[in-house]
Parts: C-alpha cells; structure tokens; sequence
C-alpha cells in the first residue's frame, strides 16, 4: 500500500529486467527538483569563482 494524494492505494510499478523500480511521478519530480537545486547552486560557485578572477558572468564574451 501506498499513500498517493493522501489515500492509501495499491499501485502497479513497472521494473526493468533487474528488478529496478521505475519512480513514481512524485518521486521523480522530487528528483529533478534536487537534482536542480544542485545545479543552481554549481552555477552560483561558478559564477563567485568567475567575479573572484574579475570576470563579470552576467557578460561574458561571444565565443
């Protein structure tokens, strides 16, 4: 059993071929969402790193 919209519900999961579960939509929004969160904060230390060597990330040259 499995609370889904706060009720309590059997579900069907699909696996691949070594047992792994697939997430539910919940979940993997949840993963996306984190897996967001760690790329804005890698930008953010990109950026500081980038002004620390006076460079201005906001205007960055044409390549």
């Amino acid at each position: 059993m499995q609370v889904i919209g706060g009720i309590e519900q059997e579900i069907l999961v699909w696996s691949d071929e070594s047992g792994n579960i697939y997430p539910l939509p919940d979940a993997a929004m949840q993963q996306m969402r984190e897996q967001l969160r760690v790329e804005q904060q890698r930008a953010e230390r990109l950026a500081e790193y980038l002004r620390s060597q006076g460079i201005d990330p906001d205007n960055l040259p044409e390549s």
